[in-house]
């Protein structure tokens, strides 16, 4: 369990957006110790955090390829939360290499699994990787879809988290379906949220998207 801690608090201790210069020996480190231990979802956490950093340097065929193995490594059967917050990383990285077939697949396979578990809030987080990723591959209809049940759920939540993040992607879905006013109202609000949580305006999705 010691050893467990150790890895998970190194691993969580790592900037995934390439400002840590010592990053590589970290990520190296992290991987050593999460085999060590023999335990799947702490080694399936590493890979994740691996798989953030490849996204964020625009490897997006590493990205694929580690979440593939954090997938792989998890127990059979229904998708626990690990697996469901894989899964939906997993989706966009496919979007990101073109893959639109699987990434949509597995995204729906994300959103079914979380739905199924009683967390809440990790069914918007599986809403909000299914959204990124069939608006990557232009799939309106699908997006708008997860769109609707996301605003229902976040309402529902009474939660900030993911709001920004969501309007941004419903301004992209309303005005590649023709309706830029609607976009324009939807991305005023986004901004809002940002602005309101202190976030900075757009997202790292939403950027790679446009």
């Amino acid at each position: 369990p010691r050893l467990i801690a150790l890895v998970y608090s190194l691993v969580s201790a790592i900037r995934t957006d390439g400002s840590d210069p010592d990053q590589p020996h970290r990520l190296a480190e992290a991987e050593r110790l999460s085999q060590t231990t023999g335990f799947g979802v702490c080694h399936g956490r590493n890979l994740m955090t691996q798989a953030w950093s490849a996204l964020a340097a625009g490897d997006y065929p590493a990205a694929l390829q580690l979440l593939e193995r954090a997938v792989a490594i998890t127990p059979t059967g229904s998708p626990g939360p690990f697996a469901t917050q894989a899964i939906g990383d997993f989706a966009v990285s496919a979007a990101l290499v073109g893959d639109d077939d699987r990434a949509i697949s597995i995204a729906e396979d994300g959103v079914t699994a979380a739905r199924g578990l009683p967390l809440p809030g990790l069914l918007a987080f599986a809403l909000a990787r299914a959204v990124a990723a069939a608006s990557i591959i232009q799939r309106w209809a699908r997006a708008e879809g997860y769109l609707r049940e996301q605003l229902a759920l976040l309402r529902r939540l009474g939660t900030h988290r993911w709001v920004g993040e969501t309007f941004e992607f419903a301004a992209l879905t309303l005005e590649a379906t023709n309706r830029p006013a609607a976009a324009a109202r939807a991305l005023l609000v986004g901004d809002h949220y940002r602005a309101t949580l202190g976030e900075a305006p757009g997202g790292v999705i939403p950027a790679v998207v446009a």
